[in-house]
């Protein structure tokens, strides 16, 4: 049996640079063709599976209840939020005007639904809700620790808008003494 045989071909010197040497095997067996074609074939199989897991396999149910959820959502928001905008703002400032009075309507409509008839706008409602609903980091700045009235929400961690806030305020509550 011979062996098999193999050549391998250089570029000529001065050639264009990244030219690569190309091999070629000739292979003088069938037992060798064979092992090479399983080799091959495996490698394609394992491909064919990193494929297959990047393929979408939804059938019509899985968009039918995706369509569902949608439209509930939508229909929860068109109902509960009462406003629908479709409007698409690339100002930011304008973006926060529209979330500050989104933010201050809600807050005014809260404070009407508990009882507030005043016509001091956002600030009276939030008073209002503050009497209404105490804690005890709205007094915080009563305890002489260099908190005044008027910095206790910037001052207080429980009265930031973040996560360790609302951990803060819950501590407070739970270590009330």
């Amino acid at each position: 049996m011979k062996e098999n045989i193999k050549y391998k071909i250089n570029p000529p010197s001065g050639f264009e640079a990244g030219c690569e040497s190309v091999e070629y095997e000739f292979l003088d067996s069938a037992d060798a063709l064979d092992a090479e074609m399983d080799e091959i074939e495996s490698r394609i199989a394992e491909l064919d599976a990193s494929i297959d897991k990047l393929t979408n396999h939804a059938d019509k149910a899985d968009y039918a209840v995706a369509i569902g959820s949608g439209l509930l959502t939508g229909i929860i928001d068109a109902l509960f939020v009462g406003e629908t905008d479709f409007s698409i703002h690339f100002d930011m400032n304008s973006q926060k005007d529209r979330v500050d009075k989104s933010i201050g309507n809600f807050i005014e409509n809260v404070a009407k639904k508990h009882g507030y008839s005043g016509d001091k706008g956002l600030s009276g409602s939030i008073g209002k809700l503050e009497k209404k609903f105490t804690v005890d980091q709205d007094n915080v700045w009563k305890k002489g620790i260099g908190i005044t009235a008027k910095s206790h929400h910037l001052d207080d961690l429980a009265h930031h808008p973040t996560l360790l806030g609302l951990l803060s305020a819950v501590a407070v509550e739970i270590l009330r003494v």
